[in-house]
């Protein structure tokens, strides 16, 4: 995708309540959906979407469809099918959604959770939101169902791909732009850069006398420069294709960019909740370790 388009998707979904994106935002929402259930299944405190229930005069738990339409803003055009009125969505569920999407899709933050009284990063929203989640999902005795708890780590994997769609060749253009004879050696698992199979073949080609040792020393040093300051880097190769793009530009980019980053740490961390449930390594469902990190910053929440 060209800069000059990617320059129009972003202004596109830059909203007053939320960093969204249209081709990820149901699977958020199917995602979101679940923590709520886990909520209101393990008994821990309600903190997302508590006003479902009042809004539909019930004392029950929302089913999906009720959950969406509490959350979306007016102007979304959102028509389920029985099918939408389900406690147990999977990604069939985003076709309603999808449906007439607007231009401008988005939810309410403070409908979400309550605690958003004002516009926060989308990486805020998923830190808080995963924060539910593990609490809910540590509730002594508690133990949701494998097929929920899958269907929330499948979302987050979703959403984490539809997003890396459309931004992750910026990465690519700002690995080559930063160091080009390295970036021969990339491994890339889908749209992810494998770092593990990347030194692993910059050895081998130590090994085969393909390239000296100094050499591919000097490549893993570029490498490991370029994953520890890569919004730097990304931000370089923004500004080299467009001179007169702006900051607020650079920055909504490089927000997409950590949310893609927020959304692998989420699948992660769940799936240490399926690891936990199951002896078999066979049911995890993790993300690349390159797609999160233990240390990542989701924003700053004042």
């Amino acid at each position: 995708m060209k800069l000059f388009n990617i320059l129009l998707l972003w202004s596109s979904v830059l909203f007053t309540h939320v960093l969204a994106d249209n081709t990820s935002i149901a699977y958020e929402l199917i995602y979101f959906y679940y923590v709520y259930k886990f909520q209101w299944e393990s008994g821990a405190d309600k903190t997302i979407a508590v006003g479902c229930s009042a809004a539909y005069g019930t004392e029950e738990m929302c089913y999906f469809d009720e959950f969406a339409k509490y959350l979306i803003a007016n102007g979304w055009p959102y028509s389920p099918t029985t099918d939408d009125h389900t406690k147990t969505p999977t990604a069939s569920q985003a076709t309603a959604l999808n449906k007439d999407i607007p231009h401008s899709a988005r939810f309410s933050l403070t409908k979400l959770m309550a605690a958003f009284s004002s516009e926060k990063a989308m990486t805020i929203v998923l830190e808080r939101v995963l924060d539910a989640a593990n609490t809910a999902l540590d509730v002594e005795g508690y133990e949701p169902a494998k097929a929920d708890l899958k269907q929330a780590i499948e979302m987050t994997q979703r959403a984490q791909a539809a997003r890396y769609d459309k931004y992750n060749w910026l990465e690519d253009q700002a690995l080559e732009d930063t160091a080009p004879d390295a970036a021969e050696y990339i491994v890339k698992d889908g749209a992810n850069y494998d770092w593990d199979e990347t030194f692993d073949k910059i050895d081998d080609a130590v090994n085969d006398d393909e390239i000296e040792y100094d050499e591919g020393e000097t490549y893993k040093a570029e490498l490991l420069n370029f994953s520890q300051n890569i919004d730097a880097r990304v931000e370089a190769t923004l500004t080299s294709q467009n001179k007169d793009i702006t900051k607020t530009q650079k920055d909504g980019i490089l927000e997409h960019l950590h949310i893609i980053r927020s959304l692998g740490t989420t699948t992660n961390e769940l799936n240490e909740h399926v690891v936990a449930e199951s002896d078999d390594s066979g049911d995890s469902l993790r993300a690349p370790s390159h797609c999160s990190s233990d240390n990542i910053e989701f924003g700053d929440s004042d």
